[in-house]
């Protein structure tokens, strides 16, 4: 008997699994930890407490027992902007599909759990940072390119 992908919300006691799925996402797209070898626990400290009071909405893939897949959530402040009033917004993070189980449309199903939440949940806008492998997939989403931009300090002082 094949086992049906299921898709359930994240709780602070998949903080681990959701921080290993971030790690492993950042590696997938060539960044080196080198000495922050403690970032699963440093974000596992961070999520967990944010899973509980719902600035972090996460959704895990599940086959049986096995996590295959996970997106999350950042509900974030901000100011009322002419387009959108509301003083929040959804910011995804951390979709991340495990090697074996990709090109099987999982991060298509969970992002689309994710962003029928947030219509739901009555976002006007949700923004993510898409990876190039990510891109495509988030286009054929209806998410389009902005005029973002951002500066990086933290190259110039080791962290």
């Amino acid at each position: 008997m094949t086992l049906k992908p299921e898709i359930r919300h994240a709780t602070a006691v998949d903080a681990p699994v959701i921080a290993r799925h971030r790690r492993r996402m950042f590696e997938d797209m060539g960044h080196e930890y080198g000495k922050h070898t403690e970032i699963d626990t440093l974000y596992q400290a961070w999520v967990a407490p944010r899973l509980e009071d719902g600035r972090y909405v996460g959704w895990l893939m599940q086959i049986g027992d096995q996590v295959v897949g996970g997106a999350g959530v950042e509900v974030r402040d901000r100011a009322p902007h002419p387009y959108d009033l509301t003083t929040r917004y959804a910011y995804v993070v951390n979709v991340y599909v495990e090697p074996e189980h990709r090109r099987q449309g999982f991060a298509r199903q969970i992002v689309n759990t994710l962003l029928e939440w947030c219509k739901q949940q009555d976002f006007g806008i949700i923004s993510l940072h898409a990876s190039d492998e990510g891109r495509p997939l988030y286009q054929s989403l209806g998410f389009a390119a902005s005029n973002e931009m951002q500066f990086v300090t933290w190259q110039d002082n080791g962290h």
